[in-house]
């Protein structure tokens, strides 16, 4: 596939804040497409998070990462990642098969994550998640109050316990949250001021680095001329890299 500029994920951590309503809308269209699409093929895409969903330079959102999918459907395989995954994946080996509906499951899961930076149950082990998943109540947003009633419903639709109480993929695509009018500029716009906020972010990092740089040549007197440059150089080099893992 051609190169993307990143996931949701790393946008998400780039401005360190949730989207934005009509951002999350707007993705989740894209992902819904392409769920529709591989869920016609008798396909099970099974790891549905931000991490798994990528843009493109034009604004395109792609569905990535089908290591844990399934090329059969039902399926009855343990399989995804913890916090995202559905109830009945959980229970399969004990309670027989699944279909797409666990993708749908794993979409609401994923907007919570876009919404609040973090799947439920986030601040739990992996075992101790698959747990609550398995035996509490449906999550939901925590910080209603900033949602609309649309979203909300959307959200809580994607994540009935009861799979045959879900919507299809198809079907989602037709819910107001997604099919409601709104700018053809979302994605684009998002793009553009992440870039600006990678951007800013690299220019800082820089000035830090040469403030560090410019004190420790300061007390590192008994180097030349030539040495000190050449130290300056490959300290400034090594920071950087650091600063970017």
């Amino acid at each position: 596939m051609e190169y993307c500029l990143g996931s949701a994920s790393d946008i998400i951590e780039v401005h360190k804040r949730p989207l934005k309503e009509e951002e999350i809308s707007a993705i989740c269209e894209g992902v819904i497409r392409g769920l529709v699409h591989l869920h016609n093929l008798g396909r099970i895409h099974r790891d549905v998070k931000a991490g798994n969903i990528l843009l493109t330079e034009n604004g395109t959102v792609k569905l990535a990462d089908f290591g844990s999918a399934s090329i059969k459907c039902p399926a009855n395989s343990f399989v995804g990642t913890p916090y995202w995954m559905a109830p009945e994946v959980i229970l399969a080996m004990d309670e027989g098969q699944y279909d797409g509906k666990v993708d749908v499951w794993s979409l609401g899961i994923t907007c919570v994550e876009l919404a609040e930076r973090k799947p439920p149950y986030f601040n739990m082990n992996a075992m101790s998640a698959l747990y609550h998943i398995a035996q509490n109540d449906s999550p939901s947003l925590q910080n209603s109050s900033n949602w609309s009633d649309v979203f909300r419903r959307f959200v809580d639709s994607c994540l009935r316990k009861n799979p045959t109480e879900r919507p299809s993929s198809s079907k989602l695509l037709q819910h107001p949250f997604i099919a409601r009018p709104r700018s053809s500029h979302v994605i684009m716009d998002l793009i553009h001021r992440t870039k600006a906020a990678v951007r800013d972010l690299d220019n800082l990092n820089y000035r830090k680095m040469k403030k560090i740089l410019m004190a420790d040549n300061e007390t590192d007197s008994q180097l030349g001329d030539t040495d000190c440059e050449f130290y300056s150089f490959s300290f400034l080099f090594a920071l950087y890299n650091l600063l970017l893992l």
